[in-house]
């Protein structure tokens, strides 16, 4: 099932759509928003607020 995301980076929005559904990972999730954004640093995933930590893709709302 098609997903998609709204992905906010520094001051800008932008939409992530995953046709084949969430990754079962987060790691997963990283490596296709590197590729499609273009990340070469690490950084942090954050869900709906900044004190919730994202340990699972299962816990991302369809």
């Amino acid at each position: 099932m098609e997903a998609k995301l709204r992905v906010m980076i520094d001051d800008r929005i932008e939409k992530l759509v995953l046709p084949s559904g969430i990754p079962p990972t987060v790691e997963e999730l990283q490596t296709v928003m590197k590729e499609n954004f273009g990340f070469f640093k690490e950084f942090s995933l954050q869900y709906l607020e900044d004190y919730f930590t994202l340990h699972k893709s299962d816990q991302i709302k369809h």
